[in-house]
């Protein structure tokens, strides 16, 4: 169960405030119902002590837009690779790989026992796709 930021505040206020983990207060004035909040809290509390701040950090995640980027740069400099390599090499998951292409509109096809991918724009010449 997330807390929000007020009651983020008001457990690391109290903590530091009385330097034990009051449970009973913090649930007689939130009004929240929870076996033990004794976990709870002291994540809070470590979190306040590493970053010094209550609330979450961003995601390390990079996003969507720079996966999507970064796949299409990977697949047009070696169109024959698989898609779970690629999955590995960008650190995305396999089935994100799977939406990006599909995403981006690239069709690949088989032509004499090899992968080609044709960007869904382009203009094929000289094969005859089936």
């Amino acid at each position: 169960m997330g807390y929000s930021l007020e009651q983020n505040t008001f457990i690391i206020m109290s903590y530091y405030r009385n330097g034990v983990l009051n449970e009973n207060v913090f649930t007689c004035i939130h009004r929240v119902l929870c076996e033990s909040l004794k976990t709870p809290i002291r994540r809070i509390v470590a979190r306040f002590n590493d970053t010094g701040s209550v609330s979450k950090g961003k995601p390390t995640r990079p996003r969507v837009s720079e996966d999507v980027e970064d796949l299409r740069t990977r697949m047009e400099e070696s169109p024959k690779k698989s898609l779970s390599k690629l999955s590995l090499q960008s650190g995305v998951p396999y089935s994100t790989c799977q939406k990006i292409v599909q995403y981006i509109r690239f069709r690949w096809f088989r032509s004499c026992n090899q992968q080609i991918f044709l960007a869904a724009s382009s203009i094929i010449v000289g094969f005859k796709i089936i």
